[in-house]
């Protein structure tokens, strides 16, 4: 869930920073509810079904490190962060939900910094409780 924090942080941060609308959350709210409600409450619903499903993603990752090797753990983590990014994009616009359609080249690699961001935090924590 650490990973999922730290999504959640640099949403906010980019949402009021940089205006952006197509974050990590938005996306969670999307893909829940089919369209994207606006408010403070919209964004705490998001940031729960993000939690959550960051923690299936990263109990995944654990079973899929300890079902192989924990060698090269840190680059099996960021390409596992990009591999979920690519099928989370190709599943939202197969899904034709609104935020997944016509991402802008800019859009699409803050998503996938984001998506690195929280695998490498994944794997630094359970790195720490697995040590």
């Amino acid at each position: 869930m650490t990973g999922g924090l730290v999504q959640i942080v640099y949403s906010i941060i980019l949402r009021a920073r940089f205006g952006m609308q197509r974050i990590f959350m938005e996306f969670a709210k999307n893909a829940f509810m089919s369209r994207v409600f606006p408010g403070f409450l919209a964004d705490i619903v998001g940031s729960v079904i993000l939690l959550f499903f960051d923690a299936v993603i990263g109990i995944l990752f654990l079973l899929y490190i300890r079902t192989f090797s924990s060698n090269h753990y840190y680059l099996k983590s960021l390409l596992y962060g990009a591999f979920i990014w690519t099928v989370l994009g190709m599943a939202g616009n197969s899904l034709r939900l609104s935020l997944f359609q016509n991402i802008p080249p800019l859009q699409a690699l803050i998503v996938l910094i984001g998506a690195i961001l929280y695998s490498l935090t994944t794997a630094f924590v359970l790195r720490r409780l697995t040590a």
